[in-house]
Formats: structure tokens, sequence, C-alpha cells
């Protein structure tokens, strides 16, 4: 089951009938609270903040390169996704020895 947040006016378009009958109808006192951690100092303490996207296996480097100015004018005009191709083309001369 995956949990989805949404507002009410969104679950309100996705649900059935039925199934907001029986939302509206939960008290507070019929949901079981008991394993919730507590949100003390303690477990903020622990907490480790998410930020980014997760590391992939193999990471890229950023760097600063120039290059003739006809050139990146060359590259950026063959399209979204030069930056890429000029990866993959590096990439492949340093594989097959052409680049060391």
């Amino acid at each position: 089951m995956t949990i989805t947040r949404m507002t009410f006016k969104e679950a309100k378009k996705r649900l059935t009938p039925k199934v907001l009958k029986c939302l509206r109808s939960i008290k507070d006192e019929d949901i079981d609270y008991s394993e919730i951690p507590k949100l003390d100092a303690q477990f903020w303490r622990k907490a480790k903040p998410l930020r980014g996207r997760p590391k992939k296996a193999v990471c890229k480097d950023m760097i600063n390169l120039r290059l003739d100015h006809f050139a990146v004018a060359a590259l950026r005009d063959s399209g979204k996704g030069w930056q890429t191709r000029v990866s993959d083309y590096i990439s492949e001369g340093v594989r097959a020895g052409a680049l060391q």
C-alpha cells in the first residue's frame, strides 16, 4: 500500500463516496497513536535531514573547461543535452585509449 499526501479536496476527487464517508466517520479516539514516536528534542537531535538526490554509484565531477567559441557554439546548436553528449564522447575516448 502506498501512502500519498493530498489535501481533502484532492481526496474527494479520487476517492469513492463510500470511502469518504468511512474516513469522515473516524474519530480521534478511534486512532491508535501508540506506535508513533514522540517528537521531542532527543528525536530531532538524531534526525538527519534528507537533501538533494541520492548519490549515484558513479558520480561526475564538476570542472571548468575553456573551449574555443566556435566549438561551443556548434555543440549548443546540436540541441538539448549537448553537455551529456560531450561527456559521453570524452568517456568513450578514454575507454578506447584514444585520450590519455
